[in-house]
Protein backbone atom coordinates (compact mmCIF):
# COMPACT_ATOMS: atom_id res chain seq x y z
CA UNK A 1 0.00 0.00 0.00
CA UNK A 2 3.22 1.87 0.49
CA UNK A 3 4.05 1.66 -3.04
CA UNK A 4 0.21 2.75 -4.31
CA UNK A 5 0.31 6.05 -2.52
CA UNK A 6 -0.02 8.40 -5.06
CA UNK A 7 -0.18 6.04 -7.82
CA UNK A 8 -3.88 7.61 -8.80
CA UNK A 9 -5.85 4.51 -7.86
CA UNK A 10 -9.04 4.24 -5.86
CA UNK A 11 -8.32 1.98 -3.02
CA UNK A 12 -11.63 -0.01 -2.17
CA UNK A 13 -9.92 -2.27 0.50
CA UNK A 14 -7.85 -5.14 1.49
CA UNK A 15 -9.29 -8.90 1.47
CA UNK A 16 -7.82 -10.99 4.46
CA UNK A 17 -8.81 -14.65 5.53
CA UNK A 18 -7.85 -14.16 8.66
CA UNK A 19 -8.49 -10.97 9.99
CA UNK A 20 -11.79 -9.41 10.30
CA UNK A 21 -13.71 -7.40 8.08
CA UNK A 22 -12.99 -3.20 9.39
CA UNK A 23 -9.81 -4.24 10.80
CA UNK A 24 -7.45 -1.73 9.59
CA UNK A 25 -4.53 -2.45 7.88
CA UNK A 26 -2.51 0.88 6.57
CA UNK A 27 -3.19 4.36 5.99
CA UNK A 28 -6.71 4.82 6.36
CA UNK A 29 -7.35 1.13 4.30
CA UNK A 30 -9.16 -1.59 6.05
CA UNK A 31 -9.89 -5.20 5.50
CA UNK A 32 -13.46 -5.50 3.69
CA UNK A 33 -13.57 -9.58 3.92
CA UNK A 34 -12.20 -12.86 2.76
CA UNK A 35 -11.04 -13.31 -1.12
CA UNK A 36 -14.39 -14.70 -1.64
CA UNK A 37 -15.85 -11.40 -2.26
CA UNK A 38 -13.51 -10.69 -5.12
CA UNK A 39 -16.39 -12.26 -7.82
CA UNK A 40 -18.44 -9.38 -6.40
CA UNK A 41 -16.15 -6.26 -6.59
CA UNK A 42 -15.31 -7.43 -9.95
CA UNK A 43 -18.93 -7.49 -11.00
CA UNK A 44 -19.45 -4.38 -9.15
CA UNK A 45 -16.78 -2.63 -11.19
CA UNK A 46 -13.90 -3.20 -9.46
CA UNK A 47 -10.88 -3.79 -12.19
CA UNK A 48 -8.10 -3.79 -10.83
CA UNK A 49 -6.28 -5.59 -8.23
CA UNK A 50 -3.00 -6.36 -6.22
CA UNK A 51 -1.33 -8.83 -4.68
CA UNK A 52 -0.11 -8.24 -0.73
CA UNK A 53 1.45 -11.21 -0.32
CA UNK A 54 5.14 -11.79 -0.24
CA UNK A 55 6.84 -14.96 0.87
CA UNK A 56 10.29 -15.06 2.43
CA UNK A 57 11.16 -18.90 1.47
CA UNK A 58 8.88 -19.82 -1.34
CA UNK A 59 6.32 -18.02 -3.61
CA UNK A 60 3.44 -20.93 -3.77
CA UNK A 61 0.76 -18.68 -2.00
CA UNK A 62 1.79 -15.43 -4.10
CA UNK A 63 1.70 -17.43 -6.97
CA UNK A 64 -1.76 -19.08 -6.61
CA UNK A 65 -3.42 -15.96 -5.65
CA UNK A 66 -2.27 -14.55 -8.72
CA UNK A 67 -3.33 -16.88 -11.04
CA UNK A 68 -6.52 -16.86 -9.11
CA UNK A 69 -6.90 -13.32 -9.78
CA UNK A 70 -6.01 -12.85 -13.39
CA UNK A 71 -8.12 -16.56 -14.29
CA UNK A 72 -11.29 -14.09 -12.93
CA UNK A 73 -10.40 -11.60 -15.23
CA UNK A 74 -8.70 -8.70 -13.18
CA UNK A 75 -6.20 -6.47 -14.40
CA UNK A 76 -3.15 -6.37 -12.26
CA UNK A 77 -0.74 -3.91 -13.55
CA UNK A 78 3.11 -3.33 -11.85
CA UNK A 79 3.19 -1.64 -8.65
CA UNK A 80 6.70 0.83 -8.48
CA UNK A 81 7.34 2.83 -5.73
CA UNK A 82 7.88 6.39 -5.75
CA UNK A 83 11.56 6.20 -4.64
CA UNK A 84 12.71 2.92 -6.77
CA UNK A 85 14.93 3.37 -9.61
CA UNK A 86 14.00 1.32 -13.16
CA UNK A 87 15.46 2.23 -16.35
CA UNK A 88 13.13 3.24 -19.20
CA UNK A 89 15.13 0.17 -21.11
CA UNK A 90 13.77 -2.16 -18.63
CA UNK A 91 10.34 -4.57 -19.18
CA UNK A 92 8.55 -4.81 -15.84
CA UNK A 93 5.92 -7.67 -15.73
CA UNK A 94 2.31 -7.85 -14.43
CA UNK A 95 1.29 -7.67 -10.87
CA UNK A 96 4.97 -6.39 -9.95
CA UNK A 97 5.79 -5.34 -6.58
CA UNK A 98 8.90 -2.79 -7.07
CA UNK A 99 9.46 -1.63 -3.39
CA UNK A 100 11.04 1.61 -1.64
CA UNK A 101 14.88 1.99 -2.79
CA UNK A 102 14.98 -0.45 -5.25
CA UNK A 103 16.97 0.31 -8.53
CA UNK A 104 17.00 -1.93 -11.74
CA UNK A 105 19.17 -0.76 -14.32
CA UNK A 106 18.34 -1.28 -18.30
CA UNK A 107 17.63 -3.79 -20.28
CA UNK A 108 16.01 -5.85 -17.52
CA UNK A 109 13.66 -7.90 -17.98
CA UNK A 110 11.22 -8.82 -14.86
CA UNK A 111 8.46 -11.01 -15.20
CA UNK A 112 4.71 -11.39 -14.18
CA UNK A 113 4.16 -11.30 -10.23
CA UNK A 114 8.08 -10.53 -9.16
CA UNK A 115 9.11 -8.96 -5.95
CA UNK A 116 12.26 -6.60 -6.28
CA UNK A 117 11.64 -5.61 -2.54
CA UNK A 118 12.95 -2.76 -0.30
CA UNK A 119 16.74 -2.02 -1.33
CA UNK A 120 17.94 -4.22 -3.72
CA UNK A 121 19.60 -3.33 -7.18
CA UNK A 122 19.27 -5.50 -10.07
CA UNK A 123 21.66 -4.40 -12.52
CA UNK A 124 21.90 -3.99 -16.37
CA UNK A 125 20.93 -6.81 -18.76
CA UNK A 126 19.79 -8.94 -15.82
CA UNK A 127 16.52 -11.46 -16.27
CA UNK A 128 14.43 -12.52 -13.12
CA UNK A 129 11.31 -14.98 -14.17
CA UNK A 130 8.04 -15.18 -13.18
CA UNK A 131 7.00 -15.45 -9.38
CA UNK A 132 10.68 -14.91 -8.08
CA UNK A 133 11.32 -12.89 -4.99
CA UNK A 134 14.33 -10.81 -4.55
CA UNK A 135 14.14 -9.67 -0.52
CA UNK A 136 15.56 -6.44 0.56
CA UNK A 137 19.16 -5.84 -0.21
CA UNK A 138 19.59 -8.50 -2.77
CA UNK A 139 22.16 -7.61 -5.17
CA UNK A 140 22.44 -8.99 -8.88
CA UNK A 141 25.54 -7.78 -10.64
CA UNK A 142 24.81 -7.41 -14.61
CA UNK A 143 23.66 -10.18 -16.68
CA UNK A 144 21.95 -12.24 -13.69
CA UNK A 145 19.22 -14.59 -14.62
CA UNK A 146 16.65 -15.98 -11.26
CA UNK A 147 14.14 -18.69 -12.22
CA UNK A 148 10.69 -18.60 -12.02
CA UNK A 149 9.45 -19.43 -8.15
CA UNK A 150 13.45 -18.57 -7.19
CA UNK A 151 13.67 -16.73 -3.64
CA UNK A 152 16.71 -14.38 -2.86
CA UNK A 153 17.66 -13.98 0.36
CA UNK A 154 18.27 -10.37 1.92
CA UNK A 155 21.60 -9.41 1.59
CA UNK A 156 22.58 -11.92 -0.55
CA UNK A 157 24.92 -10.64 -3.53
CA UNK A 158 25.18 -12.58 -7.21
CA UNK A 159 28.34 -12.14 -9.69
CA UNK A 160 28.30 -10.87 -13.19
CA UNK A 161 25.92 -13.03 -15.10
CA UNK A 162 25.65 -15.84 -12.90
CA UNK A 163 22.08 -18.19 -13.10
CA UNK A 164 20.32 -19.45 -11.00
CA UNK A 165 17.85 -22.22 -11.75
CA UNK A 166 14.02 -22.39 -11.05
CA UNK A 167 12.69 -22.40 -7.82
CA UNK A 168 15.81 -22.10 -5.72
CA UNK A 169 16.05 -20.54 -2.45
CA UNK A 170 19.27 -18.44 -1.79
CA UNK A 171 19.98 -17.72 2.02
CA UNK A 172 20.35 -14.43 3.77
CA UNK A 173 23.79 -12.94 3.21
CA UNK A 174 25.10 -15.56 0.78
CA UNK A 175 27.68 -14.75 -2.04
CA UNK A 176 26.74 -16.85 -5.35
CA UNK A 177 29.56 -16.65 -7.62
CA UNK A 178 28.93 -20.04 -9.79
CA UNK A 179 25.62 -20.97 -11.70
CA UNK A 180 22.93 -23.04 -9.15
CA UNK A 181 21.08 -25.86 -10.56
CA UNK A 182 17.05 -25.86 -10.52
CA UNK A 183 15.66 -26.55 -6.93
CA UNK A 184 18.45 -26.07 -5.17
CA UNK A 185 18.84 -24.05 -1.67
CA UNK A 186 22.60 -22.50 -0.93
CA UNK A 187 23.16 -21.52 2.67
CA UNK A 188 24.87 -18.20 3.90
CA UNK A 189 27.99 -21.10 3.95
CA UNK A 190 27.52 -21.47 0.15
CA UNK A 191 26.63 -24.99 0.97
CA UNK A 192 24.20 -26.85 -1.85
CA UNK A 193 21.40 -29.55 -1.59
CA UNK A 194 18.19 -30.28 -3.42
CA UNK A 195 15.28 -28.29 -2.18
Amino acid sequence: MDALDGAGYDIVGCTDQALPAGHHVCGGISVIGTEDCLERLLAEGTRYAFIGIGGAQSSQVRRAMYERATAMGFVLPPVIHPSAIVSKATRIGHGCHILAGASIGPRCTIGNNVIVNQGTIVCHDSLVQDNAHLTPGAILAGGVGIGAMTVVGMGATVLLGVQIGADCLIHNGAHISANVADNTIVDAQGRRHLR
